[in-house]
């Protein structure tokens, strides 16, 4: 029995002669598509001519039909920065 590309014996997980051809190494088809995100940003800015503004759920977006790495949504304050929190809003205190 010949040793994988693992140096193991039998069938690996990942047989690298499969990857490598004469010319170079091989395209992995189907199994990584890149997905572009939204940048969250404080100040949303137009990047070129074709990104436009869209409000969803109190929620301005800006999305770009030639580039989808101009896509930026707003951020959302988090409210738990608001609080006011003193000694008197601790509760009393607990004597264990």
């Amino acid at each position: 029995m010949a040793l994988n590309s693992l140096g193991r014996l039998g069938s690996g997980f990942l047989n690298l002669r499969n990857l490598v051809s004469p010319v170079g190494i091989k395209p992995l088809e189907g199994v990584l598509t890149q997905v572009r995100t939204f940048k969250d940003v404080d100040v949303l800015a137009k990047r070129c001519k074709d990104c436009y503004f869209h409000k969803d759920d109190d929620r301005w977006y800006v999305l770009c039909r030639t580039h989808g790495r101009h896509k930026q949504r707003q951020k959302i304050a988090d409210i738990r920065n608001f609080w006011i929190v003193t000694h008197k809003t601790h509760g009393p205190k607990k004597r264990f």
